[in-house]
């Protein structure tokens, strides 16, 4: 499945050391979101890699990418 995101997103996401994998036809996000609040917030469920959006907040992993989060949010993946 081809993801649209716009370019706003896109300007927003400048860290990423993956060059927003992805979004590349085939790819799956490497991150699972396990729970998110209001579309807001994103916990993550597991992960395999040091990622410069990803937040540590006591036992959890909050994911602050726009990208991962408004593909969670309008694609549910």
């Amino acid at each position: 499945m081809k993801y649209e995101i716009s370019q706003e997103i896109f300007r927003q996401t400048l860290e990423c050391d993956r060059d927003i994998e992805c979004l590349v036809p085939g790819n799956q996000p490497s991150c699972s979101i396990k729970d998110c609040v209001n579309q807001k917030v994103h916990f993550i469920a597991k992960h395999n890699r040091h990622c410069p959006y990803h937040l540590h907040f006591g036992n959890e992993i909050i994911c602050t990418c726009p990208v991962r989060k408004e593909l969670y949010n309008r694609y549910k993946v």
